[in-house]
């Protein structure tokens, strides 16, 4: 996933406001690539196991992998929306068999018309705090 280096070390995803997603080591902003570590910058990240943290259904951090630079043409840093899906997809392949059950509740609820549906989550909002435990290298 790429993310945006935030002032103060940071890293963040492009959603409005950014959710930050976990914190460099002073260590390594402070290192030999220093003059490269500028806000706004795109970073390639990796999620470890510990995965993404969400408190409330808000993320919150995520056990976060660094793998260097990014494309600085990118432009942008990946939305939350998109690194929640490819995470999801990784790790929880979506089968025939889950697709045809998620169709068939979904239609198996009986008509009517009416307004209910399903609900939406809310979405990405405030930032959160990041997790401190990621590698620089």
């Amino acid at each position: 996933m790429t993310l945006a280096l935030a002032a103060g070390g940071g890293v963040a995803t492009a959603d409005e406001p950014p959710i930050t997603l976990g914190q460099l080591p002073p260590a390594f902003l402070a290192g030999p690539a220093a003059d490269k570590l500028k806000p706004g910058r795109l970073l390639r990240f990796s999620i470890r196991e510990g995965g993404i943290a969400l408190h409330e259904g808000r993320p919150v951090g995520a056990a976060l992998h660094y793998e260097g630079a990014a494309n600085q043409r990118r432009g942008r840093a990946d939305h939350f929306s998109k690194i929640m899906f490819q995470h999801n997809a990784r790790r929880q392949a979506l089968t025939f068999e889950r697709l045809l059950q998620a169709a068939e509740e979904s239609s198996g609820g009986g008509g009517g018309g009416g307004g209910g549906g399903g609900e939406m989550a809310e979405g990405s909002g405030g930032q959160g705090g990041g997790a401190d435990d990621m590698e620089a290298g």
